[in-house]
């Protein structure tokens, strides 16, 4: 058993991996697989001298309020059939995390297979999204109908800049290499999209798959450069409603779908048990942490009084080498300017947290308060009490899956 970095050699043995655990069976979706690990930072476990295992980062952004930092993406972790029960999964995502931080990157996220796997990792679990299933014919939207234009997987160059400049809200995602959207696109053999031009340029899309003529039509990727042109793009799916009987999508963080669906209760009782059956489900799918303390940290603007507290701060990323983790004993002062030094000052009081439940603070996912119940987070009653004033924050939404 060996962790390496990806070789060129290891692909086909991907291949073979993800065709064996089903994430990739077509010969399509095996010939896109190259996109996912060209231009990514991927680490794999071998048996043998063959990939078994791999986890693989790319590179994107994330939004923080107003302010994008930069993002580890972990867009995949796979552990073939023979590679299971040998720590392969947790090895290789310390592995390109860890390299992420000797990066400079400033955060990391990924979205999970189950809560608590990746925590020993760091990570702490994000906002709920919403995931809406509706009748497109009941939306009732004053946003007039435009014909389309039909995008396929051959459109991947202009899908991909157009999610990039897509508006975004605080905790959007971007993913940057355009070879991860066109292998996102090609994998997807039962997807399609229809969006909009304005002066030569795709400036927002649907992109869905359907596995019947009646749907659902689960949309994967949504992306406007303006609020209003949500609108148009829920008009679309609208008039898809003389043949789709129901749509999956998240809601946007711009909106509430209950204020545009005619009757959304009543859908939801009329439905119950049926292949169409409306619902609304929260999911907490993905988790992040912070990488570089210092950078995120000043990334807070707060213009209430400013207050400074010290950090006993643990990292479970530390028990993987390589010096990767933030243990360590800070203060960090909130205010206008924000700020972390090294350090105790006995005269201000501390705040004990994991690097997880710091991450979750520090992004609005939950209050100290909040946190104190739940996630490994103690600290002062007023201490808590100013954390949450001051951290009262949007929820973050990634406006993605990875």
């Amino acid at each position: 058993m060996t962790i390496r970095a990806y070789q060129e050699s290891d692909l086909p043995h991907i291949q073979r991996m993800w065709k064996e655990i089903g994430w990739a069976t077509s010969p399509e979706e095996q010939a896109a697989l190259e996109g996912y690990v060209q231009d990514a930072d991927v680490a794999v476990g071998t048996i043998n001298g063959e990939a078994e295992a791999l986890a693989a980062i790319h590179d994107g952004t994330i939004r923080y309020l107003e302010t994008d930092l930069s993002l580890a993406c972990v867009t995949a972790v796979t552990t073939s059939m023979i590679g299971r029960k040998q720590g392969f999964a947790t090895e290789t995502t310390a592995r390109v995390v860890a390299n992420a931080l000797e990066r400079g990157i400033h955060v990391a996220a990924l979205g999970m297979f189950e809560q608590g796997f990746y925590n020993r990792l760091g990570f702490g679990t994000s906002a709920y999204t919403n995931q809406m299933v509706f009748d497109p014919s009941s939306l009732q939207i004053s946003a007039p109908y435009r014909t389309p234009t039909r995008l396929d997987a051959g459109d991947w160059e202009e899908i991909h800049a157009a999610h990039l400049r897509r508006k975004r809200s605080h905790g959007g995602v971007t993913i940057n290499p355009a070879t991860y959207t066109r292998a996102e696109v090609a994998t997807d053999s039962d997807g399609a999209g229809w969006g909009y031009y304005e002066a030569g340029r795709l400036t927002h899309f649907v992109w869905a798959a359907k596995k019947d003529y009646s749907g659902p039509l689960v949309v994967n990727l949504m992306s406007y450069e303006e609020p209003a042109q949500i609108l148009e793009l829920l008009a679309l799916l609208r008039e898809f409603g003389d043949q789709i009987r129901s749509v999956k999508m998240v809601e946007p963080p711009e909106i509430q779908l209950h204020d545009l669906l005619k009757h959304p209760i009543r859908q939801r009782i009329q439905t119950a048990k049926s292949p169409h059956e409306a619902r609304h489900q929260a999911l907490a799918w993905w988790q992040l942490r912070i990488l570089d303390l210092s950078h995120v940290v000043a990334q807070r603007s707060w213009t209430g009084d400013q207050f400074a507290f010290n950090v006993e701060l643990s990292d479970p990323l530390s028990a993987y080498g390589n010096g990767a983790g933030l243990d360590g004993s800070y203060r960090v002062t909130v205010g206008k300017q924000s700020f972390v030094e090294p350090g105790v000052d006995g005269s201000i009081p501390t705040l004990t947290v994991s690097i997880n439940a710091f991450s979750r603070m520090w992004f609005g996912v939950h209050p100290a308060s909040s946190l104190a119940l739940t996630d490994q987070l103690r600290g002062p009653a007023g201490l808590l009490a100013e954390l949450d004033e001051a951290f009262l924050l949007p929820s973050p939404h990634p406006g993605m899956f990875f």
